[in-house]
């Protein structure tokens, strides 16, 4: 996990040279402003970029969307649910 924080640092799009936080330019705060929204009729919180979408709800329910879902870990990836569907 170590290696791939390293290999993140500084790899977003919005911020190709590692500015430091507190320093990003205003267009580059509006370009994340419109990636993430509230539903004002569900409360659910939505970040999106491109065809990928992150949903945060209300009741707890987090459900990632994506071409390709891609999940790392330098030790165990814990599953734990009354049911896992797989497919």
């Amino acid at each position: 996990m170590n290696q791939m924080r390293h290999d993140l640092a500084g790899a977003h799009p919005l911020d190709p040279a590692g500015t430091p936080p507190g320093e990003a330019s205003p267009a580059d705060l509006a370009a994340l402003a419109r990636m993430v929204r509230v539903d004002a009729a569900t409360g659910d919180l939505v970040i999106a970029n491109g065809v990928a979408r992150l949903v945060l709800k209300r009741d707890g329910t987090i459900r990632v969307e994506g071409v390709r879902i891609v999940g790392t870990a330098d030790e165990t990836i814990a599953l734990r649910a009354a049911v896992i569907d797989l497919n």
